[in-house]
């Protein structure tokens, strides 16, 4: 439920050039912006290594961060 509008602030509806003030702040904050700037590099530009590789990277440590926090929650109980 919380991902719908956490995905308003990536780049995946407005280039980031495109934006001013606050919400290009917000952009470059987001971890989603990088896994969506790696799915478009892979679509449609042709494999640019820097930005997959990134993107896998900033996936990576998302996954981890739920991973510890799911066994943060089994081990509480």
């Amino acid at each position: 439920m919380l991902f719908f509008p956490v995905i308003f602030l990536t780049t995946a509806f407005t280039p980031e050039d495109q934006l001013t003030g606050w919400s290009k702040v917000a952009v470059k904050i987001n971890p989603l912006t990088y896994v969506m700037e790696a799915m478009r590099a892979m679509a449609l530009d042709g494999w640019e290594w820097g930005t997959i590789v990134t993107g896998v990277w900033v996936a990576g440590v998302m996954m981890g961060c739920c991973w510890l926090r799911l066994l943060g929650c089994t081990e509480a109980e």
